[in-house]
């Protein structure tokens, strides 16, 4: 069983076919995936209930600006597509601050999307031992369409860890 690191709360149980003997990276893959979605899930709940402490304190929000930012740790080691932050409804990411850190050199995509476009141009043969900083800044650095994730692209599936500041906005000026 997977455990939530924080609530130690069990994230997700994965069952996998008796015929099948997974390796370990297959089973550290699936429970990084469940905790980018129990992470993910914990921002938004965080944010509504900040939301509705708000509003029962006589204050009018009409949309999460007015909230702090979430934090997200990012680990993503696979190759191809890695969802960071899964996409919400009708909601939009909008990326304040970003930091990262990759182990092995490898060409690097922000994506609006599973194979949607490129939020910024590629990080080509970003080096192994690299960092990616972008600080915090009251204008997002990206925001993203609704309803998309935020996806990391790896082309050879080196380990890239850190952390990013995020809002869910219910509507954005375009």
């Amino acid at each position: 069983m997977i455990v939530h690191s924080e609530t130690r709360r069990p994230a997700a149980v994965i069952a996998w076919p008796t015929s099948r003997t997974i390796t370990a990276e297959e089973a550290a893959l699936q429970e990084a995936r469940a905790m980018l979605a129990l992470d993910a899930q914990a921002a938004r709940t965080a944010e509504r209930e900040a939301k509705r402490i708000l509003e029962a304190q006589g204050k009018t929000v009409t949309d999460s600006l007015s909230l702090s930012p979430s934090h997200l740790v990012i680990q993503a080691a696979a190759a191809g597509d890695n969802v960071i932050i899964p996409g919400s409804g009708s909601l939009r990411i909008a990326i304040y601050q970003l930091d990262f850190y990759n182990s092995d050199a490898q060409t690097i995509q922000f994506l609006d999307g599973i194979g949607g476009s490129k939020l910024r141009g590629d990080l080509t043969n970003f080096a192994g031992g690299a960092g990616y900083f972008l600080p915090f800044s009251d204008e997002p650095h990206f925001v993203l369409s609704p309803g998309k994730a935020f996806v990391l692209n790896l082309s050879a599936g080196a380990a890239v860890g850190g952390f990013l500041k995020f809002r869910m906005l219910e509507k954005w000026a375009s």
